[in-house]
């Protein structure tokens, strides 16, 4: 397999397995490998969760016998995982690495073994070659989400809708969720994230109403947010209208399974909202109209 090969399928694999594989191997047991550097010589000795990950993609487990691309994928992932562990203290489980040669940017995903497989943490790379993480953000998605789900059945009286949060925004990470107060998001943490509803419980026109009522309900709890509104003919299985595996430990949905959708929405919306209530803004994306702030603080319609 090469190197290509083996990054596309890493990316699209769901290595349930590595429950059971996954063990924190972080002893430095290649000691010229100070720091984030990859080694290509042959001396270099794999980690048990490297074997086992490349045992699972059934590649080669002699370092030797890897090509370059190879040996620099499966050294990242550790490194990447070696720095979660190091730094919380705990076991996290592999799930999905983006190659930089392919990609924009180098990410790695992953989550902790002693929580939810939903509650999935990137690891990125700055500009100076350190990791950054957004583990600390964790505790915000699942607050928001419990408080968005809670308004959203309360105001249609129904549970025919799917949220989901993919992640947080605009939040200093050290902090996480101590900077969340009495349903008070401080305008300092913010998310972006996805919302289906099933067209049974509204029309598209109550549809925009409720996407309006919904911005100034986020901003009565001073919450920057991204989200994308879709209203759909049939929600009786979300995860089969979004082609979703049913074993995906990552069910959160994102944007190659959005645009699957796209024969099935009736109304498609996107809302922002910013600290500054005149940068808010709601697009109806089927009408091609953008709702802002006019001078009396009424949300105004105009053709793009």
């Amino acid at each position: 397999m090469t190197g290509e090969n083996m990054k596309k399928t890493i990316i699209i694999m769901f290595l349930a397995v590595f429950m059971t594989l996954s063990v924190i191997s972080c002893g430095n047991q290649n000691d010229e490998q100070s720091d984030n550097t990859v080694i290509y010589s042959d001396d270099y000795q794999l980690s048990d969760r490297q074997k086992n990950l490349l045992e699972v993609m059934d590649m080669p487990t002699e370092f030797s016998e890897l090509d370059k691309a190879q040996k620099h994928t499966i050294q990242r992932i550790e490194q990447m995982l070696c720095y979660l562990e190091k730094k919380y203290k705990k076991t996290f489980i592999y799930y999905a690495y983006d190659d930089p040669k392919y990609d924009a940017s180098e990410r790695l995903w992953a989550y902790a073994e002693d929580e939810s497989r939903s509650n999935i943490v990137t690891v990125r790379v700055d500009k100076n070659g350190s990791f950054l993480d957004d583990y600390a953000g964790i505790g915000v998605v699942a607050y928001a989400e419990k408080k968005v789900n809670n308004y959203v059945m309360k105001y249609f009286d129904s549970n025919q809708f799917f949220h989901s949060f993919i992640g947080t925004n605009g939040t200093p990470h050290k902090e996480g969720i101590k900077k969340v107060k009495n349903d008070d998001f401080k305008w300092e943490v913010g998310t972006q994230g996805l919302m289906v509803i099933n067209a049974s419980i509204c029309t598209p026109d109550e549809f925009l109403e409720f996407a309006k009522d919904f911005r100034n309900q986020l901003r009565e709890w001073h919450m920057c947010c991204g989200m994308r509104f879709i209203l759909v003919d049939n929600i009786n299985d979300i995860y089969d209208i979004f082609d979703i595996p049913d074993d995906a430990p990552y069910k959160n949905l994102q944007s190659p399974w959005i645009h699957r959708v796209t024969d099935e929405m009736i109304a498609d919306i996107d809302i922002v909202i910013y600290k500054e209530p005149e940068r808010d803004f709601i697009n109806d994306c089927y009408n091609d109209i953008k709702y802002m702030l006019d001078d009396n603080d009424q949300l105004i319609g105009k053709k793009h």
